[in-house]
């Protein structure tokens, strides 16, 4: 007995929903998580420069002893990495009058 009918094999289907779905959570999904992801980091950074703005101390021990230059003075460091900062703000911030 011979197949003649034209219903679609359950392997078939399945592999093309697979890429239906895929297809889909490419377009929604992937620049969601996207956005969070940068949303997330960007707000490790801006707690890491506001607390380095708000005590002048904690910057200069930061630029120190955890994140130390070697060809670079701390001090310098220090203002070097806060002005990098502050010119990530908009100009006349009330955070940063750079």
């Amino acid at each position: 007995m011979s197949r003649t009918s034209k219903a679609p094999r359950p392997a078939a289907v399945t592999i093309r929903w697979a890429s239906n779905a895929v297809r889909i959570a490419e377009k929604t999904v992937g620049p969601l998580l996207d956005l969070f992801i940068r949303l997330w980091l960007a707000g490790i950074f801006w707690a890491s420069g506001m607390v380095k703005l708000q005590n002048w101390t904690i910057a200069l021990y930061l630029s120190a002893h955890e994140y130390p230059v070697s060809w670079l003075d701390p001090v310098t460091a220090a203002w070097l990495g806060e002005t990098c900062w502050c010119s990530a703000l908009p100009r006349g911030s009330r955070l940063c009058r750079c």
